[in-house]
């Protein structure tokens, strides 16, 4: 490795080291209809008001919307703006006219014309107040006060004997942008009394003060002494209590304090040209200068020697004109020819070094005192910065190797400094690069990533990390003891940081993730069963509570201890899960880095977070890039990418503003919120909405719904759009959350879309009528039609039954008229008038039942005991028959359709019986139950060939079968299985006997 030579020089040298505020700048650009602004004023609704050379704009934080010729303004130059009781603007132009905004519409006072001829006389005015009845309080050029009533009535109010003197008034209590008790002197914005005590004071030119209090109608003055009075250039008052308070004044350059307790320190400050003075809320007081001389912060600094006067210039380059706070403690700058200037937190110093034409950035910050700091900038610069007086001192180093400093540390005790370049002696100012300090005989010190302090008990400790190695040392003994913590043989880990944990282990950190060194000395991966621990890690730190917290980039923080572990993200609230760094001031508060911004940290021992708040530019902050955080005496510090910041740590903001409905449209037309009135049926709707937060810079998070049962729906946007929306109640409701991340209160728009006609609660109940109307006529239809077709139907079916009887009727007529004939030619005339009159009797009862169709069991019985008997005269002894009735039937109730197994009884006397020549025998058998009736008719005749079918055996088998279809067509059994017809097999093999099974539905009456 090359030899390095070096030197230290520590010069004095004037750098400019610019103080100042951080602004954000509006021009032209933005909407601001002038590059050239005279005032700004906040309305009680938030929104600011600038008054320029070409109209008026108003801004909500967004965008500026002007107002000019096409509302009314005839004259665009606008001096003075000024709210009254009622929430009426009035605004005083250049021609020394006045104009009230009401509606959108510029409305001219009545009696402009006086107030012309006034400014003729004395060539300026300034409104600086409208009374609750209309009255306009104006001051002019020569300390006069008049005002003007509706009538056009004019008074004096100055009613001083000494037209020397000087009035100013401070309102009790008054209100400038929201803060109490400004003052300022007769050409510039001032509340004036509404009804209250004002003070009034006479300032002689040596800067003395006299105040009395009295009421409003009994203004007067007290002579000025003998000496010449000068008027001033600018006043500004800072109250104290209701009779005394601090007074600036600023004469020919010459500045003027007067404290409340009567002591006066002047400071020449050389400009004479100064605009405008109003107090800082907390310390001094800010003045407003032309010619391009900015803005001053005046305030006075306590000293061993006494008191003197610090002035801290912004906005170089830059000519005021007007200055104020709005509600929220933001500093707003009118220039004369840049536009407008913001800073959200004036209370913020920002500490920027300019190396020629260039601003420096710092990467490293070290505080040495409550006045010093080194800080470490990207121009391979080391600056020793004096905080009082701006003054700087810088080390510059001449050697090979030139590296940005990354990593600073200030040892008091022993006055050494160390960088990541080496080590500086501060009492022999002797600088030593680490190659000369570190004795390595097998491989040099490479290009240092990672310098940091741990604090041991009661001594410190050192850690220095190049990519592949790492050393530590003890600070006491001076680095004459350095030990290395592992060899090259890790040279693939990348290393970026090192450490140890609450177990005094050695943990490395690097680019993949975590590595714990083990009991032989080897460093391992390790999660320690943390997944954010497999990612980067940028830095690892003991805290004061002995705990161990890790920073990542990517996933945030792991706190370790003995107690328990956690993560912390930006779901906690954490500015941003990249971290570049940490550090814990002396009261325990730890404070995270990242180039999103800052965030202050309390744990628990348990890690546990007892709170978590962040800071970005939206808090006051020069820039979002913070490179590193330190602190004295708990005063925090930052090296950020706009400077080295004095922070101040805000308020929590724990209101946020709730969004304004800015405008509805429907269905392309625009609506106001006030008065809704929709049309019936589907809408097209807009909503936009607006929250007025100047901090946010336009940045504002917004959350809607419609219904208060709908999830949140989250959005950046200030327009949500509902398509087709049907018709119904709906809650639209909106919130805005603040930099704190506060949400506010719904902002709530109800809306109500009537329904169409046909979409109303009795058109659908009329509707619903109408269907069951409907459809109970069909049902009424459908069922007239089905007991129509019934009826029908039955009557076919009696008909059907009626044929089928009247063919089975004739047959068996027949049948029977052959057997009285056979009686008759057998001369055997006895039996066959016996015979005809049991016929007579069968037909009668055939014929009864023919007309009902129906009869009961019992007399079908009875008619098969006449046709048996009438059958066995007619075959003599060639069979016998039996008729059994199960006597559990009830005969006499039980209905069936007649003639019905008679057929059957037929089949098995002329067929069965057939080659029988003697002891044949028939038997009917009644059994089953009345829904159903098993009648079974059994012969012990010839039997029959069972491939036959069954509708071949006779016309009676075959009309008994259909009257049984008809019968059991509703049946859920197959009509087949209700006639069973089976012949039994002899010893020879032949058929002998049949018998047939009739199933025979009972009918209900």
């Amino acid at each position: 490795m090359a030899i390095a030579f070096f030197s230290l020089l520590a010069t004095n040298e004037l750098r400019a080291q610019l103080t100042q505020p951080f602004f954000h700048h509006y021009s032209t650009a933005n909407g601001l209809p002038s590059s050239e602004t005279y005032c700004v004023t906040q309305d009680r609704d938030g929104y600011l008001w600038f008054g320029t050379d070409n109209g008026v704009a108003r801004f909500d934080g967004y965008e500026f919307k002007t107002y000019g010729l096409a509302e009314g303004l005839t004259d665009v130059v606008v001096f003075n703006v000024v709210e009254d009781s009622h929430g009426r603007l009035w605004f005083l132009t250049f021609s020394g006219r006045v104009f009230y905004l009401e509606n959108g519409r510029f409305i001219p006072f009545a009696h402009n014309e006086s107030l012309v001829e006034i400014k003729h006389r004395v060539k300026y005015l300034n409104l600086i107040d409208v009374t609750a009845d209309g009255t306009l309080v104006i001051t002019t050029m020569r300390t006069r006060i008049y005002s003007i009533n509706q009538n056009g009535e004019i008074t004096n109010l100055d009613k001083s004997p000494n037209p020397g003197s000087l009035i100013y008034y401070r309102n009790l209590p008054g209100q400038q942008f929201g803060r109490q008790g400004y003052v300022h002197n007769f050409n510039n914005y001032s509340p004036a009394l509404r009804g209250e005590n004002m003070d009034i004071s006479i300032l002689k030119n040596d800067g003395s003060i006299s105040t009395n209090v009295l009421p409003n109608d009994q203004i007067r003055f007290k002579n000025i002494d003998d000496q010449p009075f000068y008027s001033p250039n600018y006043l500004a008052y800072r109250p104290v209590d209701d009779l005394t308070g601090e007074v600036l004044n600023i004469i020919d350059g010459q500045i003027y304090y007067h404290s409340a307790s009567n002591e006066i320190t002047t400071y020449q400050h050389g400009h004479s040209l100064s605009n405008y003075a109003i107090p800082h809320p907390e310390k001094g007081f800010w003045v407003a200068l032309g010619r391009g001389l900015g803005l001053l912060h005046v305030y006075l600094v306590d000293k061993p020697t006494g008191k003197v006067i610090q002035i801290d210039r912004s906005l170089s380059g830059v000519s005021v004109n007007h200055i104020g706070y709005d509600e929220e403690g933001g500093l707003w700058v009118c220039s004369q020819d840049r536009g407008v200037f913001y800073s959200p937190n004036p209370n913020l110093n920002t500490y920027a070094f300019q190396n020629g034409d260039n601003i420096s950035v710092p990467v490293a910050l070290q505080l040495l005192d409550g006045d010093h700091y080194l800080a470490s900038y990207d121009s391979r610069e080391i600056i020793n910065h004096t905080i009082r007086d701006g003054s700087t001192r810088k080390l510059k180093l001449i050697f090979q190797k030139v590296t940005t400093a990354y990593d600073l540390h200030y040892d008091h005790e022993n006055q050494l400094t160390y960088t990541t370049n080496g080590l500086y002696d501060n009492q022999n100012q002797h600088f030593t690069s680490f190659d000369k300090l570190i004795d390595i005989t097998e491989s040099g010190i490479g290009y240092v990533t990672y310098l940091k302090r741990y604090q041991k008990d009661a001594h410190s400790r050192y850690f220095i990390c190049d990519s592949n190695n790492a050393w530590y040392f003890d600070a006491a003994a001076n680095m004459g003891s350095i030990h290395k913590v592992f060899d090259d043989s890790t040279r693939q880990h990348s290393v970026k940081c090192f450490g140890q944990d609450y177990q005094n282990r050695f943990l490395m950190g690097t680019l993949e993730g975590l590595y714990v060194q083990g009991p032989e000395g080897q460093f391992v991966a390790d999660d320690l069963g943390i997944p954010a621990l497999n990612t980067r890690i940028s830095s690892i730190d003991q805290l004061l509570n002995g705990g161990t917290l890790i920073a990542t980039r990517g996933a945030g923080l792991v706190y370790l201890s003995a107690r328990g572990k956690n993560t912390i993200s930006e779901e906690d609230g954490l500015v941003s899960n990249i971290v570049r760094g940490i550090h814990q001031a002396d009261n325990g508060d730890i404070w995270i880095n990242s180039l999103s911004g800052l965030s202050k940290l309390r744990l628990a021992l348990n890690g546990d977070i007892e709170e978590l708040r962040s800071f970005t530019t939206h808090h006051g902050l020069a820039s979002n890039e913070i490179h590193d955080v330190d602190s004295y005496n708990n005063d925090i510090w930052l090296a950020s990418g706009g400077g080295v910041i004095d922070f101040e740590e805000v308020p929590l903001n724990t209101v946020s503003n709730p969004p304004i409905i800015t405008s509805l449209t429907v269905d392309g037309d625009v609506i106001s919120p006030d008065s809704l009135d929709f049309s019936q049926g589907q809408h097209d709707l807009k909503i936009s909405f607006n929250t007025i937060n100047y901090q946010m810079l336009g940045k504002i998070p917004y959350r809607y719904r419609l219904t208060s049962t709908d999830e949140w729906e989250y959005t950046n946007s200030r327009t949500v759009e509902y398509p087709n929306l049907s018709s119904g109640d709906y809650r639209f409701e909106v919130q805005s959350r603040n930099q704190d991340r506060i949400w506010s209160e719904s902002n709530i728009l109800l809306l109500s879309i009537p329904y169409q006609w046909y979409n109303r609660w009795y058109f659908y109940l009329l509707g619903v009528l109408t269907i069951v109307v409907i459809v109970a006529g069909i049902f009424k239809l459908r069922e007239q039609q089905r007991i129509q077709k019934q009826k029908i139907q039955d009557q076919i079916d009696d008909l059907e039954r009626a044929a089928v009887q009247a063919q089975m009727n004739p047959h068996f007529v027949f049948n029977s008229l052959n057997s009285i004939q056979y009686f008759i030619l057998q001369n055997d005339t006895k039996q066959a008038v016996y015979y005809l009159s049991r016929f007579a009797s069968l037909i009668r009862q055939t014929l009864r039942a023919s007309v009902k169709g129906i009869h009961s069991l019992k007399d079908e019985v009875n008619m098969l005991e006449i046709y048996l008997s009438l059958e066995k005269l007619r075959f003599k002894e060639i069979f016998d028959y039996q008729i059994e009735l199960n006597p559990d039937l009830p005969a006499a109730t039980i209905k069936i359709p007649p003639m019905l197994v008679q057929p059957f009884v037929e089949n098995a006397i002329l067929h069965g019986l057939a080659e029988v020549d003697t002891g044949g025998l028939v038997t009917v058998t009644f059994s089953g139950s009345p829904q159903e009736i098993v009648a079974t008719v059994v012969d012990n005749g010839c039997g029959f060939d069972p491939a036959a079918s069954i509708t071949s055996d006779s016309m009676g088998s075959r009309i008994t079968q259909r009257r049984l279809q008809k019968m059991g067509h509703n049946c859920s059994d197959p009509v087949p299985e209700r006639i069973s017809i089976i012949s039994s097999t002899g010893e020879d093999g032949r058929p002998h006997g049949t018998t047939v099974t009739l199933i025979i539905p009972g009918i209900n009456q």
